[in-house]
């Protein structure tokens, strides 16, 4: 499924902004409720919205955010992937994995070098992709059927060096900086 095509044609990334974003990324949780999260994550992740304390992001594709995803970061040069996810009918459409360089490029450039999620083996999938590896799996540690599963993916200590993942080569820093490819065609997209 191609992604909608608003009449603004902009894939916006945005920070967000409680005031502005919080019901659609409440909505955005809830069509991915219960394939990718359970229903009680939902009144968790409305807490997490009105408390968080770290960057968090959210991609507007005309009128609705179509993505959000955040990040933390460590003393010690480690960070930690936070509450991203992607309308279910978006899914496979490049759009997590740019909302996942962008949050990458800027936790390297705050000089982290090892990265890590906490996710499910529904999402699993899509950080293997990426160059991640499990470092431990918790059966049902989330809820039934739906399995804990920590993963970590190094980042490279200098420049110019790819990082171990055959999505996430030499170039990931310039995917970054670039909108999906299925959204590329007549849209642009803008910062925050």
């Amino acid at each position: 499924m191609e992604l909608p095509s608003p009449a603004s044609g902009e894939l916006e990334l945005l920070e967000y902004v409680p005031e502005r974003d919080f019901t659609q990324c409440l909505d955005l949780m809830q069509g991915n409720i219960p394939r990718y999260f359970l229903a009680e994550d939902l009144s968790d992740f409305e807490q997490w919205l009105m408390t968080r304390k770290c960057p968090f992001f959210v991609c507007w594709l005309g009128n609705e955010i179509v993505g959000c995803g955040g990040y933390s970061l460590t003393p010690n040069a480690t960070g930690r992937l936070r509450r991203g996810m992607v309308r279910q009918s978006c899914h496979r459409e490049g759009l997590g994995s740019y909302l996942l360089c962008v949050r990458i490029a800027r936790m390297r450039s705050e000089g982290v070098r090892d990265l890590y999620v906490d996710t499910s083996q529904h999402s699993e999938g899509f950080f293997l992709r990426h160059g991640f590896r499990v470092i431990s799996r918790l059966q049902n540690g989330y809820g039934p059927g739906h399995d804990r599963v920590e993963l970590h993916l190094h980042l490279p200590d200098r420049a110019g060096h790819s990082i171990d993942s055959p999505m996430l080569d030499e170039a990931w820093l310039r995917r970054a900086n670039a909108k999906p490819a299925r959204l590329r065609p007549g849209m642009h997209h803008r910062e925050p």
